[in-house]
Parts: structure tokens; sequence; C-alpha cells
């Protein structure tokens, strides 16, 4: 199971986190949306891929919401990935 690092703590203010995080942090979908329930199975199975652990424990570093180039936290997660030697994985659309 993949070791996973992130923290919402990461996100610029008033952002959303990936939908990667749903198993661990909720669904963020409006129910209004179209594609409303496109991440029900992988939000009730996804604890099964992977696990949130600490930075000690990780062997990868996940941003936690969409890349914003505004966004000073990212860079700062960029330069923990860097420093422990770490692939570090950004999310955009």
């Amino acid at each position: 199971m993949l070791k996973v690092f992130s923290d919402q703590k990461y996100l610029f203010p008033g952002q959303k986190h990936v939908s990667f995080f749903n198993p661990y942090w909720g669904d963020l979908d409006d129910v209004s949306d179209v594609d409303f329930g496109r991440y029900l199975r992988y939000n009730e199975d996804g604890k099964t891929l992977f696990r949130i652990v600490s930075l000690d424990d990780a062997e990868v570093i996940i941003c936690p919401g969409e890349w914003r180039a505004d966004n000073s936290k990212i860079l700062e997660l960029y330069n923990i990935a860097l420093n422990k030697n770490l692939p570090f994985i950004i999310f955009f659309n």
C-alpha cells in the first residue's frame, strides 16, 4: 500500500482538496453537478490503495490541492519533498 504524506494546511485559503484525497477528507462534489457520484466507488475503496502517513514514513508527497502559481505553500511542500528525496505529485486541471 502506498504511503502518502499530505496536509490540508498546504491548501490556498478557500481551496478544495483534489479528489485523490476523497477517501480520507470527504467528497466535495456538489450533488447538483452532472458528474456527481463519479467517485462513489473510489470514495469507498480508496483507503485500500493508499494511506496517509507522517512525513517520516512517507514514500511520496502529494500536493493536497490543484496547482496554483500564487500558492507559496506548494513551494514549501515541494522543498520538503526535495529535502527528503521523495517524489512530489501535483494535480492540475
